[in-house]
Order: structure tokens, then C-alpha cells, then sequence
């Protein structure tokens, strides 16, 4: 799809077939990361070495949902299974090695845009600027707070912690705000600023029975 020059970009420097040269050139590039982004590229290990890889499909606020090859679909990792299988561990795992993350930007077209773009697998946003994508930041629009991940693509579905807070992107990839919000089959609090809050909060119901966030408590 992109050529075999922009594979080895891609891949922070070469092709590879061994575990940890793959490891070990993304660490080189300084391209790895303990909290996985989607399209990264998951490493696991085996107590000595990268033994397994995989590429992260999804992250959730307490899974990493991977695509791997030469395993199957038992629980935890299976380095030589035979098949190609989607896959799903806690964040905590602890033969999670950590996570190469490629340099998608090379792999864009970076046309002078403005605005919001529908790319396969999601929304982007352009920045009126440069034209470029946003990647790695917020983006207000419309009244609504945004991520964007280092693809560029908006992060919907998913708890992300950005300056020791975590917040909660809904489903439209609008930040969550003075709300209460399922996820994992739990409920959680988010204030005005769309920051999870902990200890005691204020609750109410609507006329229908849903529970209301009122804020913190005392």
C-alpha cells in the first residue's frame, strides 16, 4: 500500500523479521511508548526478550485490543498458534513489553486543507494554518473539545490521560462534560472541564429515572 521505502520509515529504520531488532529500532528512533495509541505496534515479552508483536486496534480505559499473526484466540499472549486472530489484554498485562509507534504522518497526504475530513477509519482535522492535520493535540469545534492521536485520526470511545487528568471522548469523539459516563460496566464522574473527578459527588434523576451529575459533593 505505501511502498517499500515508506514500510522501512514506517518500521523506524529496516524491514524485520526478529522481534527485538524491531524493539530495538523503534526505542533507536525514539518512537517508543508505554501507552498505546492505536496503530502502534505492540510489543510482548517473554521475561528476556520481544518474543510476540502485534498492532494495537484499539484502547480502551482499561484494554489494548490488538490484530496478531501466528496465534490463536486463547487468552493471553500465544506466540506460535498458526492463525491470525484479534486479541484483547489489560493495559497491565504483564508481558506487555511496550508499544513502537510509526511515524504515520509520512504516510499522509498533507494537502493545504481546512476543517473536518472522513479518512478510513475516522474523522481528521485540518489546521487552517498549515494545512496540515492535527496529531497529538485538541482541537475545539463547534463547542466541543477533540483529540487526535498520532495518525492524525480523532480518538473516539476511549478514556485518554493527557497532563496526569483523564478524560472521557464519547462516542462522536466530543469530550465528555459534566456528566456521568458508563464504560466497562462502571460509572464515572466528569466535571465541567471534562476531568475525571474522584470522592463524593452530588447526584439527582430526571423525570425518566436517569441519574444526573450535579457536581462535587460538600
Amino acid at each position: 500500500m505505501f511502498g517499500l521505502e515508506a514500510a522501512k520509515k514506517l518500521l523506524a529504520g529496516a524491514l524485520y523479521h526478529y522481534c527485538p531488532t524491531g524493539a530495538n529500532q523503534f526505542k533507536a528512533a525514539v518512537r517508543w511508548h508505554t501507552s498505546p495509541e492505536p496503530g502502534d505496534v505492540i510489543f510482548f515479552t517473554n521475561g528476556t526478550r520481544a518474543y510476540h508483536t502485534g498492532i494495537v486496534v484499539e484502547v480502551t480505559s482499561t484494554k489494548v485490543k490488538t490484530i496478531e499473526g501466528n496465534t490463536f484466540g486463547a487468552s493471553g499472549v500465544i506466540e506460535n498458534g498458526g492463525g491470525v486472530c484479534q486479541k484483547s489484554y489489560s493495559l497491565s498485562y504483564e508481558r506487555i513489553m511496550g508499544y513502537g509507534r510509526p511515524e504515520w504522518g509520512i504516510v499522509l497526504t498533507e494537502e493545504m486543507k481546512f476543517g473536518w475530513a472522513q479518512v478510513t477509519g475516522g474523522w481528521m482535522y485540518y489546521n487552517g494554518d498549515t494545512g496540515l492535520p492535527v496529531r497529538n493535540d485538541w482541537v475545539q469545534a463547534d463547542g466541543k473539545w477533540y483529540w487526535f492521536n498520532a495518525s492524525g485520526v480523532m480518538v473516539t470511545n476511549t478514556w485518554y490521560e493527557y497532563n496526569s487528568a483523564w478524560y472521557y471522548l464519547g462516542p462522536d469523539g466530543a469530550m465528555c462534560q459534566s456528566q456521568l459516563v458508563a464504560d466497562s460496566e462502571k460509572i464515572y464522574a466528569v466535571d465541567a472541564n471534562g476531568k475525571m473527578v474522584t470522592g463524593d459527588i452530588l447526584v439527582s434523576t430526571l423525570s425518566d429515572g436517569a441519574l444526573q451529575y450535579n457536581g462535587l459533593a460538600g
